[in-house]
């Protein structure tokens, strides 16, 4: 902390009034004192930094929260709270790759520096599928992404409660735009006929809808009226959607 005038007065015993000069968590602050005596000018810095870290400028005292435990009220009051189960479950698989980075790190202590050491090291990593018994594979960028998406989330939940005064930069991987593949009719026939028996329905009604095969299988004859309109209640963007009523998914529904 630093007391200066603005002034090229000789010495400092001068009218011009005091301001001071300090930095905070790496940004600077100049703030006028109101006031030419030196004494006085120094008491008033000393609150005037004080009411700075209360958040009478904008910023609070950060608490000292490790990444690990912020990661489980993340998971607590956000996730289990306001996400489908299957996504909550791959949340909580990605908040562990974070921990084994940061688990004891404090929270306001991970930069923007070491979440690029986080992408390099994760890209130059291998990972193994559930019950994947076969070599692992390589980590691609868009999987990098998708836990990136999760971090910056965890972070604006954060600061949105009060744990963090602002979150790190955060920026995502380039990655290439993937090429749009639609199947020919010939390549849909042959599909077909290679399906087993009981596979052969689903695979025509996931090419005639244009559905998941998750929320395809969710279905139950409640969802279907009676004149071929399926309501998908269970989808990944937890939107009910209505798709169907032509004859041809009428004739896969009778089969």
């Amino acid at each position: 902390m630093t007391l200066r005038k603005r002034c090229n007065c000789p010495g400092w015993r001068c009218d011009h009034e005091w301001f001071v000069d300090f930095r905070v968590r790496r940004r600077r602050y100049r703030i006028p004192l109101g006031t030419s005596q030196r004494t006085t000018a120094s008491q008033l810095a000393a609150v005037e930094q004080a009411n700075l870290l209360k958040n009478r400028h904008g910023i609070f005292q950060q608490q000292d929260i490790t990444f690990a435990e912020f990661a489980k009220l993340y998971l607590r009051d956000h996730v289990d709270v306001n996400m489908q189960p299957s996504t909550a479950d791959r949340e909580r698989e990605i908040v562990k790759t974070f921990n084994r980075y940061w688990g004891s790190t404090l929270l306001h202590e991970i930069t923007g520096h070491r979440i690029e050491q986080f992408k390099r090291d994760r890209l130059a990593g291998r990972w193994r599928s559930h019950r994947q018994l076969s070599r692992s594979n390589p980590i691609k960028p868009a999987t990098v992404n998708r836990e990136l998406d999760t971090l910056r989330l965890l972070f604006n939940k954060a600061i949105a409660w009060k744990k963090l005064s602002e979150a790190p930069l955060i920026l995502k991987l380039k990655v290439p735009a993937a090429r749009l593949r639609v199947l020919t009719g010939d390549e849909e026939a042959a599909l077909i006929a290679a399906c087993p028996r009981k596979l052969r329905c689903l695979v025509m009604l996931l090419l005639l809808t244009g559905a998941r095969v998750g929320e395809t299988l969710k279905l139950k004859w409640t969802d279907v009226s009676d004149d071929g309109v399926l309501t998908f209640v269970h989808t990944k963007s937890g939107k009910i959607r209505c798709v169907g009523g032509t004859a041809e998914i009428q004739a896969v529904l009778a089969a």
